[in-house]
């Protein structure tokens, strides 16, 4: 599917979610494997409990595996704490899970390349950057960039 195709692709409710992997996904793709590549800061809160809550429904109610992304938040001001609190902060993803979720991230991403045509890296771009590639080094995580 091209998610871009319609507005409504980026809220997807649970209902639809469950429909979709249920039926048309499952009988076109077989509906082995679906990626969610979410910075780790939309996992934060409360709403993304629920969130990750109904992502474990959905994988037990379609038989779906879910696989699911972390990474820095886009933007992410350096005072966050810097590269090393980053890296920890991925690496403990990876090993333990969300916070306060069952949910656990099994790639680092999805970083955004940088286009040379917009200027210098910013340099919290640089540090999220940064922070995956040492958590990708530490860990052996698969790594997603797009651009």
């Amino acid at each position: 599917r091209f998610p871009l195709r319609a507005l409504h692709n980026l809220n997807l409710s649970r209902d639809d979610a469950l429909r979709e992997l249920s039926g048309p996904f499952k009988r076109q793709h077989g509906g082995a494997l679906v990626v969610i590549c979410t910075p780790r800061a939309h996992w934060a809160s409360s709403v993304a409990k629920e969130h990750a809550a109904a992502l474990l429904a959905i994988q037990r109610e379609t038989g779906v595996q879910v696989v699911a992304g972390t990474a820095p938040a886009p933007g992410l001001p350096e005072a966050s704490g810097g590269l090393d609190v980053e890296v920890a902060r991925l690496v403990s993803d990876l090993a333990m899970g969300f916070e306060g979720s069952e949910l656990r991230p099994g790639l680092l991403g999805e970083l955004p390349l940088w286009e040379p045509s917009r200027g210098p890296l910013p340099a919290a771009e640089a540090l999220a950057i940064r922070a995956c590639v040492e958590a990708q080094r530490q860990t052996g995580a698969a790594l997603a960039l797009s651009g």
